[in-house]
């Protein structure tokens, strides 16, 4: 086993090509294959090592925008709060609206309307505004 391990290395090649035992043409071609390999090799490390560079960059730039989007966050709800709001509306004029929950707000059709053949039919309408209506004309 040994000597079968010798029988491979490259002073045993170098030694067996100058001698004759092996071609010149048959050196080079296995020459070239160990050369492809080993640039094969470097190019796969090189790949490997600048995609692994390219994952680690866009890891920080996640975080970084991650802690960005929490501060904009903060920003917008300092922004958005009625504390800051409340001020600039009464500076422009405006009044509290009702207290109507937006999610009682609905869409309904008035029959009538339909068969006067008027071009808007659709009229927006609260629940609370139109207690008399439960069930009749509405639909959502």
């Amino acid at each position: 086993m040994n000597s079968r391990r010798k029988s491979y290395s490259l002073p045993v090649l170098i030694s067996r090509v100058l001698s004759g035992k092996i071609s010149q043409l048959n050196f080079l071609i296995l020459l070239g294959v160990a050369a492809s390999l080993a640039m094969l090799y470097i190019g796969f490390h090189v790949y490997s090592y600048s995609l692994s560079e390219g994952i680690s960059d866009c890891s920080k730039r996640r975080t970084f925008l991650r802690e960005k989007k929490i501060w904009l966050l903060a920003d917008y709800n300092k922004l958005t709060a009625p504390a800051k709001i409340i001020p600039e509306v009464e500076k422009m004029g405006m009044r509290q609206g009702s207290s109507v929950n937006i999610s009682e707000l609905t869409l309904y059709r008035n029959n009538d309307l339909f068969k006067s053949g008027e071009e808007d039919p659709a009229k927006i309408s609260s629940l609370t505004e139109r207690k008399n209506i439960l069930f009749g004309n509405m639909e959502n």
